[in-house]
């Protein structure tokens, strides 16, 4: 996995500075930095240290799936739906996946496929970290997903590998290029 000197939260927050200077993207569903307030982080159903400061948080889900995806200078908090045919159709009765995972045990992150479930409806998309599909996080609320969220956070996992945080490239070539 990662050392601790590269995966130190000042080192992450510096990045997160960085890309957000190189990327001129906007989201409807992703708050970035200073726009994430402890109102919005407690309304959010996430608990995190008072040390810890937010970076990005993907706020946006549909009236019925909560999905969570909050990236802190620390830890990656997620909210999944279990990645199922079923999950359209039964939503949180298929299986959820909820926990936190610190920046120095991971070694790859990418927003993946789109959701495959049952019907016309969009759940959401794969979230994978190491190079396994934990689950589906909504990109987005209401029938139609948000493109540009997807973009912003997979820009963001590629630039933390190209600084060499991440040791696996997430793949852009999936629904667009950066």
């Amino acid at each position: 996995m990662n050392s601790n000197s590269k995966t130190n939260p000042e080192t992450i927050r510096n990045l997160f500075q960085m890309y957000c200077i190189s990327s001129n993207m906007v989201s409807a569903s992703v708050l970035m930095g200073p726009e994430i307030t402890q109102d919005e982080i407690k309304t959010y159903g996430v608990s995190i240290s008072p040390k810890e400061i937010p970076l990005m948080m993907l706020y946006k889900s549909g009236m019925i799936i909560k999905t969570k995806l909050l990236i802190t200078d620390q830890n990656i908090y997620y909210k999944c739906l279990k990645d199922s045919f079923w999950t359209g159709l039964f939503g949180t009765l298929t299986g959820v996946n909820e926990d936190k995972i610190s920046w120095n045990k991971i070694s790859s992150l990418e927003i993946g496929r789109h959701d495959q479930c049952f019907g016309t409806a969009y759940v959401g998309h794969q979230l994978k970290i190491n190079g396994k599909v934990l689950g589906l996080v909504r990109m987005g609320s209401g029938i139609c997903l948000d493109e540009d969220a997807i973009k912003i956070l997979n820009g963001f996992f590629d630039f933390l590998f190209k600084s060499g945080i991440l040791s696996d490239a997430p793949n852009l070539e999936l629904y667009y290029k950066l």
